[in-house]
């Protein structure tokens, strides 16, 4: 038998705190393995017998410079765990893999219908190559629209072909030299006032269609000797008040006028009533001012009239004053002084009140019966920041009205305000911009029912009607499109017609100018042309859209022209006329350039 060698040993414990010599070997009796030790480690270094390796069934070959490659790696257990499930060997799926990703080809050249996995961020740059070619894309036609090839197309809600319903106004229409002062549209019966140079007052009126004014003739509602100046205020569907003032020559003190008059809303015939005048024994009425205004006649059944004058030492002296709508005579009621100097007082809590600005932020209160005014007081107001007094829409039969007004800054403002308990107060987040720099606007008027307004304005020597929607609060939820007057350097005076959305306008400049507007939608969708469609189709059909580069379909374009949206329509189509909304250039008689 051969010699025997025995090592020395003892327990993994025991092992644990001996240090044996270098190249000394001993046993670990307690997990039957050899143990080398190298001098310095406590414990030495265990070495692993082949029941502590386990390969399963997976063989693994490998020469001394592939093992090599794996010195100094490590790896936990769930890493190692992922070779489960390899069928062949590395080099082959490895190879497979190669091959696969030789076949992305990152210039996409030979992709004929690449396609992202998500949202792509250009990062600031941008896609080139559309000067020859299109960007395009897919959106669903309006419920209820149809488009064809080659419109342009208005983005609405995520849908196309969602042009805006557009308010229509009848051709601008003018008579001589003359000027209205108030419009009957109710019969489309003109009216003005005028004096004719010889110390006649007269009343003239029109009847007014759509594409004529027919003067009916003057009639003479007052003889002085001489005069001036004559206005006219409407305070019901067919009656009108003319008023102003005339010179006695003996005296030559200034008397001032009024007179009511009626209207026949076909004909155009006037029957005038009773002259009344107020002379120099009336606190001397001398060379100060009468002005006559609508108190909501139509509820109160009263107009409104102040007028101003002075003693002999002169201090002006104020009269407030009110006299039925019914009949032809003007017989003045009663006085009161804190009401006197403003013209535009509103009827508040069923007509029991009246207010009226005294500036921006203060505003007076008094009693009114409807024949009578009295207890007058100073009311507290949010509406402070108008230099100038507002023009005011009252919602029918509510204490609440619309304010167009010039702000301090400047700025076109509608804005809703309520009249409770001796306040005016602002509603929340009622105001809205029309025009953020007003610097030069002039407003025309404001009138209109109670789910919408329309309000004329001059800006930059044009005239305009901008109709905007009010909500169930009556704050304005929104605007339409603003519809452009043929008038230069005159703000549009309004009237509402009383049924189907119509209204007249206007204006006296050189002639005497009216027009007809037909509100269709207070508010629309905002006009957002995206492109030009490339195909047609209807309402919940997707359709494909130029929205850059080269659209096609068009006939007859005028090459290298350039082409508009047709703002006179709002239905895709275009012109040469310059609306303000360039769609392109015609590089051919079929193709446009799309520069949206």
């Amino acid at each position: 038998m051969a010699k025997k060698l025995q090592l020395r040993g003892g327990t993994t414990s025991e092992h644990s705190t001996f240090t044996g010599a270098a190249r000394e070997v001993t046993v670990d009796t307690t997990k039957d393995s050899l143990v080398v030790h190298d001098g310095t480690t406590a414990g030495g270094i265990p070495i692993a017998k082949s029941s502590d390796i386990t390969l399963g069934t997976l063989s693994v070959t490998a020469d001394a410079a592939e093992l090599n490659k794996l010195d100094g790696a490590t790896a936990s257990t769930a890493e190692l765990n992922h070779v489960t499930g390899v069928t062949s060997s590395i080099q082959t799926q490895l190879g497979t893999l190669t091959t696969a990703l030789g076949n992305v080809n990152t210039d996409l050249v030979n992709d004929t219908t690449p396609q992202l996995g998500g949202d792509l961020d250009l990062n600031g740059n941008s896609i080139l190559g559309l000067s020859s070619s299109n960007l395009s894309a897919d959106f669903t036609v309006a419920t209820g629209k149809s488009v064809s090839t080659a419109e342009v197309m208005n983005l609405s809600g995520g849908e196309i072909g969602a042009n805006p319903v557009v308010n229509t106004a009848t051709t601008t229409i003018t008579e001589g030299s003359d000027s209205f002062d108030a419009v009957n549209e109710s019969g489309t019966v003109g009216v003005r006032a005028y004096n004719n140079g010889s110390g006649y007052h007269c009343v003239e009126t029109y009847l007014i269609s759509d594409g004529a004014i027919t003067s009916q003739g003057e009639t003479v509602v007052y003889t002085g000797n001489t005069g001036a100046g004559t206005s006219i205020v409407k305070i019901d569907d067919d009656k009108f008040v003319m008023y102003g003032f005339y010179i006695n020559s003996e005296r030559d003190p200034t008397y001032y006028y009024a007179i009511k008059f009626e209207v026949n809303p076909i004909t155009g015939g006037v029957t005038v009533g009773t002259v009344k005048t107020w002379t120099d024994s009336d606190n001397r009425a001398y060379s100060n001012a009468i002005n006559i205004y609508n108190l909501d006649s139509s509820i109160s059944g009263a107009v409104g009239m102040y007028r101003r004058a002075q003693n002999y030492s002169g201090d002006p002296t104020y009269w407030y004053e009110t006299f039925p709508v019914a009949g032809l005579t003007i017989s003045t009621q009663s006085t009161n002084s804190i009401l006197t100097q403003y013209s535009n007082s509103l009827l508040v809590n069923s007509n029991t009140n009246l207010i009226a600005p005294v500036t921006g932020a203060v505003w007076n209160q008094c009693d009114w019966d409807g024949t009578d005014v009295s207890n007058g007081t100073t009311i507290s107001t949010d509406y402070t920041t108008g230099t100038a007094m507002p023009f005011i829409h009252r919602i029918p039969s509510t204490d609440t009205f619309i304010f167009a007004y010039i702000n301090t800054s400047t700025q076109l403002m509608l804005e809703t305000y309520e009249y409770s308990s001796g306040n005016l107060n602002k509603v929340a987040s009622s105001a809205l911009v029309v025009i953020d720099d007003a610097s030069g606007v002039t407003i025309g008027g404001i009138t209109g029912t109670s789910t919408g307004v329309v309000l004329t304005y001059e800006n930059g020597s044009k005239g305009y009607a901008d109709s905007f929607s009010l909500d169930g609060s009556y704050k304005v939820s929104g605007s339409g499109i603003s519809l452009l007057n043929n008038s230069t350097n005159y703000a549009p005076k309004i009237q509402y017609s009383g049924a189907s959305d119509l209204y007249r306008l206007w204006w006296n400049e050189a002639t005497a100018n009216v027009r007809k507007l037909t509100v269709n939608a207070y508010s629309t969708s905002a006009l957002i042309p995206i492109g030009i469609s490339s195909e047609a189709g209807t309402g919940g059909e997707v359709i494909n859209t130029v929205v850059d580069g080269i659209a096609s379909g068009f006939t007859g374009l005028t090459v290298d022209a350039p082409y508009y949206y047709d703002t006179s329509l709002y239905d895709g189509s275009i012109t040469t006329t310059n609306t303000g909304t360039l769609v392109g250039r015609a590089i051919s008689t079929t193709e446009l350039k799309v520069m949206l």
